[in-house]
């Protein structure tokens, strides 16, 4: 099915609204027409001097025209933004819907300025599809017909040259149009798309590039990229400029050219040489639809072009499979894996290999390691964002496979390292969480995280504003403020990714008192390549080259001076050199 065909499915369950927005904007165009064909026989028959009774209707005729014109102009306006609105929450709707079971694992490639372009200027460009695209061809047909009935009685060669004439202004001119516009449209929504990329990076990571120097060669880029997308505006405006000119053209064209056939009608005494004037304004008023058709030329290929990258998006296989009927959730769920094995695409080394551990309640567990030793694909597998080459994962001897994605994260309350913070309040932030939870709950879930003497002390309290990824915080608040966010969901596993990268060691010796006492009863999951507060963990998998090779509580880890031992003094070499 192309681009277009699936777009206009979009608007198929919209069709009557549709229907009416088309009929009230045939109505305007019919309306503009009498009225200037009206107009030209009361003005060409009052010069006459004929009797007031002979222009009386072509009086009333002026007066309705001149007034429903506005009337339905205003109707068709209100109809089609309704029509374009609807449409455009259809499609972001849509658009989020399929984009969010590809995330993380089917977009780790994409760029979040490339997705932001996507999900904002494709689809506001898809406005101009349903606003200036449908529309305006169907109401120059329609426009044709009438043309067709209220000349054809006066001078049928006239019709004939302006029905050519208008063939040629409506549709061959757009159709060259927008075979050179092709080109242009595809590669505007690459500049605009890189543009949006380069901008957001640049936002992002401002700090960074100032330290390293790296933010005037982004600003370069941006430059350029300005420039290439003013260039091919500018080319589109030329050819636009163009097109209206011949536009105008054939406008002139069909009227002379329908009077010089229409004169000797009047010679013969055939054509009463009034309605010359007639013919002349009917035709120029009928011209009122070639406008929207350039517009429609214009519009057609970047709406195409912004469909295909919409749909480019959505069509890709999900990274997981979502069973038809799937199991409910246990209460008290236990976790196990069971000789787990994962292999990225397009990878010939398995990320993790026969992975087995047991996850009971109350028990804390940390999964510790090197960089690439396979702790990030673990923590994928765990909240079901990849599904797994061999082996099992089991909630009590079912496996994840029959249960839902969005049910299994439920059991799960995740501390990441880089938790995302809303430029909003407090509040508003901790009611992501749990949207339910009263004033008092959210106090309490503050005092367990001992973030609340902090929130006491603003002259906002709740209401504080954190600014945007929390700014306004310290790196302690931050993650203070990310753990209450897994307390308030108080769901039975809770697992911490990293949860002091970034910390500095008073405020990382801090949070891990904090962490230790609130979750005393809870069974807790810790992944981390950092080596510190591991006593309190029941159980220590060490994991290298995607194996666990060892395991034991860091007493016993420490004793066997393996694996563990050798991360632990290459952690303490370092932190030494630093102080040196």
């Amino acid at each position: 099915m192309s681009t277009l065909h699936r777009l206009l499915g979009f608007a198929l369950p919209l069709w009557k609204w549709i229907g009416l927005a088309l009929v009230l904007g045939f109505a305007t165009v019919s309306s503009g027409v009498g009225l200037m064909m009206t107009s030209a026989f009361l003005i060409a028959k009052a010069a006459l001097q004929p009797s007031i009774a002979v222009l009386q209707v072509a009086i009333v005729g002026v007066r309705f025209f001149g007034l429903s014109r506005g009337i339905f102009r205003y109707w068709e306006r209100l109809v089609s933004h309704r029509v374009t609105f609807q449409l455009l929450t259809r499609l972001r709707v849509w658009f989020y819907s399929n984009l969010e079971p590809l995330a993380p694992a089917g977009l780790e490639h994409e760029r979040s300025g490339d997705l932001l372009s996507r999900a904002v200027a494709d689809i506001e460009t898809l406005e101009n599809f349903y606003g200036r695209v449908m529309a305006p061809p169907l109401v120059a047909l329609l426009t044709a017909g009438l043309m067709i009935l209220l000349l054809g009685p006066l001078s049928w060669p006239a019709v004939i040259v302006f029905l050519i004439w208008l063939t040629v202004a409506g549709v061959f001119l757009p159709l060259i149009v927008v075979r050179i516009n092709r080109r242009y449209n595809r590669q505007l929504a690459r500049v605009r798309s890189e543009l949006q990329v380069y901008q957001v990076d640049l936002i992002q990571g401002l700090s960074d590039l100032l330290i390293y120097g790296g933010a005037r060669d982004i600003q370069l880029n941006i430059q350029q990229l300005q420039d290439q997308y003013h260039d091919l505006q500018s080319k589109q405006a030329n050819i636009q400029g163009w097109q209206e000119g011949l536009t105008g053209f054939c406008q002139y064209a069909a009227v002379v050219s329908a009077l010089w056939l229409a004169i000797p009608s009047v010679n013969v005494g055939v054509l009463d040489g009034v309605y010359l004037t007639v013919i002349a304004f009917g035709i120029l008023a009928a011209f009122e639809i070639i406008p929207p058709l350039e517009q429609a030329a214009l519009h057609l290929e970047s709406s195409r072009a912004a469909g295909e990258r919409l749909f480019e998006m959505v069509d890709r296989p999900a990274p997981i499979t979502i069973p038809s009927s799937p199991n409910p959730i246990p209460v008290d769920p236990v976790l196990t894996f069971r000789r787990v094995s994962f292999t990225y695409p397009g990878n010939r080394e398995p990320a993790v290999q026969n992975i087995s551990f047991h996850f009971p309640p109350g028990k804390k567990l940390a999964l510790v390691g090197a960089s690439g030793s396979g702790k990030s694909t673990l923590i994928q597998l765990l909240l079901r964002f990849r599904d797994w080459d061999s082996g099992d994962i089991l909630l009590n001897d079912t496996s994840y496979r029959q249960f839902h994605p969005e049910a299994v994260r439920s059991t799960l309350a995740v501390l990441s390292q880089n938790t995302y913070l809303f430029n909003g309040t407090l509040r508003e932030n901790l009611l992501l969480a749990n949207p339910a939870a009263t004033d008092a709950a959210l106090k309490k879930a503050l005092e367990d995280s001992q973030l609340w003497e902090f929130a006491a002390r603003q002259p906002d309290n709740l209401n504080l504003v954190v600014g945007e990824q929390g700014l306004r915080l310290s790196g302690g608040e931050r993650q203070r403020l990310a753990l209450t966010r897994c307390l308030l969901q108080n769901r039975p596993i809770m697992v911490l990714d990293e949860p002091t990268n970034g910390l500095d060691s008073i405020t990382e010796a801090a949070f891990w008192e904090t962490l230790f006492e609130v979750t005393r009863d809870r069974r807790l999951l810790l992944i981390t390549h950092r080596l510190k507060g591991l006593a309190c963990f029941d159980e220590i998998l060490v994991l290298s080259g995607g194996k666990i090779v060892e395991r034991g509580s860091e007493a016993e880890l420490l004793r066997h001076q393996g694996e563990y031992a050798k991360l632990t003094l290459a952690q303490q070499n370092r932190l030494t050199a630093r102080v040196k």
